[in-house]
């Protein structure tokens, strides 16, 4: 038995992770997640939370279920050393704001975001550095905008 794998060094906070692919079919996918490493005495060697608010500001709907639920499961086969079934780090990864389109948005979009959120935090640890926004046709010099649950809207 190899047992649990170590903790995640250290929090990564505020990953930003943008998939959206004008083809066909269409994939639209934008999330906001952080991760820490899960307590030693936590069971399991992954868990992920769901910490959308109760309604995305964009479309103005709750994010279906199983869009969280598939964003879950592609942070857990990233972090998962070569399909081994166990991750490279015992982590907790949190969901905190998306945005999705009711046409163009699906479970295999958020599950390739969760990917690409896991591969981002597994630089960040390796590179000793904060998180940059990671996705399709974004530069890496560029920020993360603020979540739309932490935007003030204007009054204008």
């Amino acid at each position: 038995m190899l047992g649990r794998p170590p903790a995640l060094p250290r929090d990564v906070s505020g990953v930003y992770v943008r998939h959206v692919r004008v083809s066909c079919p269409p994939q639209c996918a934008v999330v906001w997640a952080d991760f820490m490493p899960l307590p030693d005495d936590g069971a399991g060697d992954f868990a992920f939370v769901n910490d959308a608010p109760a309604v995305c500001r964009h479309p103005g709907e709750p994010l279906p279920a199983e869009f969280a639920s598939a964003f879950g499961d592609g942070v857990r086969e990233a972090l998962e050393v070569h399909g081994s079934g166990r991750p490279l780090f015992a982590a907790r990864a949190v969901l905190r704001d998306a945005v999705w389109h009711e046409l163009d948005s699906t479970a295999h979009a958020f599950r390739v975001a969760g990917w690409l959120a896991a591969i981002e935090v597994r630089r960040c640890i390796l590179e000793d550095r904060e998180p940059r926004p990671a996705g399709s046709g974004l530069r890496k010099d560029a920020s993360i905008p603020p979540m739309p649950r932490t935007r003030t809207l204007s009054t204008s």
